[in-house]
């Protein structure tokens, strides 16, 4: 009778989101300062009366509501990084309970195709710097999103441990993998020019140049009155 083959265990890493567990508690913290300087500078009842601008008229939500909100998402992103890379838990710093923060987060995840913010159009030129003897602004160009596929990998493989005795006649085979996701990157670049344009301008040339090196080099013409 010929040997049966060893069963096969195939194991890559499962992430819910791009695991960043610093970055996410960074994020939280951040908007958590800005919420307590807000409260500090205007008053608790003052901050529950303001609502953020948006380009089609004020945001519906508090600015105090939204700054809660976004600490709670970015604390949740956290909470469900470390459960995806099996690190040791540990409670957002605000207090929050981890589960309600994961559940936060993952309500954005799933209303997020729908989110009014991410849907804007995010092509702008913002000013940085003047260099005087140039003449020229500096200026942050964001000429909108793109895709990468990001490769994800175990870097330092986990201990396998089979606990049900018997699951297996043979020592099974353990084969391990990655996990690919497309994640969304901004289009960004340090730029010189001898005006910065406003938000209409600055699409228009998107819009007639279509890739960022015709956008440049478009951009670059200009400011040397081409």
């Amino acid at each position: 009778m010929p040997r049966k083959a060893p069963a096969r265990i195939f194991i890559a890493p499962e992430t819910n989101c791009e695991p960043l567990v610093s970055f996410y508690r960074r994020r939280a913290a951040s908007y958590r300062f800005v919420r307590v300087l807000l409260e500090e500078t205007f008053g608790a009842p003052a901050l529950r009366e303001m609502h953020r601008p948006r380009p089609q008229g004020r945001a519906s939500e508090s600015l105090a509501t939204e700054l809660e909100e976004m600490e709670a998402v970015f604390e949740g992103a956290e909470v469900q990084s470390r459960v995806d890379l099996a690190l040791r838990p540990e409670p957002p710093a605000s207090g929050r309970d981890p589960e309600v923060a994961r559940t936060a987060f993952k309500r954005y995840q799933r209303g997020a195709a729908e989110d009014p913010d991410l849907a804007e159009d995010c092509r702008m030129m913002v000013p940085v710097a003047f260099d005087e003897e140039r003449q020229r602004f500096k200026c942050w160009a964001v000429f909108g999103w793109s895709a990468r596929t990001v490769r994800i990998a175990f870097a330092t493989r986990p201990t396998l441990t089979i606990k049900k005795k018997g699951l297996f006649r043979s020592k099974p085979k353990v084969i391990w993998g990655s996990t690919s996701r497309r994640a969304p990157v901004p289009a960004m670049a340090e730029i010189w020019v001898r005006e910065p344009l406003d938000r209409d301008e600055f699409r228009a040339i998107c819009d007639e140049h279509r890739t960022v090196p015709a956008i440049r080099a478009a951009l670059d013409r200009g400011s040397d009155g081409g």
